[in-house]
């Protein structure tokens, strides 16, 4: 009887296994899609943060104070540079090289290069940045993971119960049989 269950979990397992390799195909679509919406959300926010940055440069050009309060932010980072491409301030952790691109990625930080118009810092270009981070994406896709192969097992575990209480039966049914031709045939 024991070697009958192993054979119905094995079943169970091998079904379960080869519908989570059939769900897994669209949770491969849904990460890509996750990663491009990322990319999507991360330079919006880098061009608002930069707006943001420009602006009060802007505005503390156009007016008498003597002192600029650079902007920090926990999230982002920046820097501004002359047309020479040399560091006039800068909060960025590592040193950058300016490329061509307008955005780009370095180590895991996603940069965005800014054109400014003329100011009295006499700054050409700035540089905003933002640490890339997957952490919620691998969190949703570990939850919907586990409720799918949750579903997957539960499913398997009843459709092969029912798909294996016919064979059962019959099993039962011939069992029962040979018991009672061997009784009769051993009584006289």
């Amino acid at each position: 009887m024991a070697e009958k269950n192993f054979v119905g979990i094995k079943y169970i397992l091998a079904q379960a296994l080869i519908l989570i390799l059939i769900v897994s195909i669209p949770l491969h679509f849904y990460i890509e899609s996750e990663l491009e919406n990322s990319d999507f959300k991360d330079s919006a926010e880098l061009q608002l943060y930069a707006k943001k940055v420009a602006n009060r440069i802007y505005k503390f050009s156009n007016s008498n104070e003597k002192e600029f309060y650079f902007p920090r932010s926990n999230i982002f980072t920046s820097a501004i540079y002359n047309k020479n491409d040399n560091v006039i301030f800068s909060l960025l952790k590592n040193k950058v090289d300016i490329p061509n691109a307008n955005t780009f990625v370095i180590d895991s930080q996603r940069y965005l290069k800014v054109r400014l118009k003329e100011n009295v810092f006499g700054a050409s270009t700035l540089i905003v940045s933002k640490k890339i981070t997957h952490a919620k994406m691998v969190q949703n896709v570990f939850a919907i993971l586990m409720v799918i192969a949750l579903l997957v097992l539960l499913a398997s575990f009843f459709i092969i119960k029912q798909s294996l209480e016919p064979y059962k039966r019959f099993n039962q049914y011939l069992e029962n049989f040979i018991k009672d031709a061997m009784h009769e045939l051993k009584t006289p």
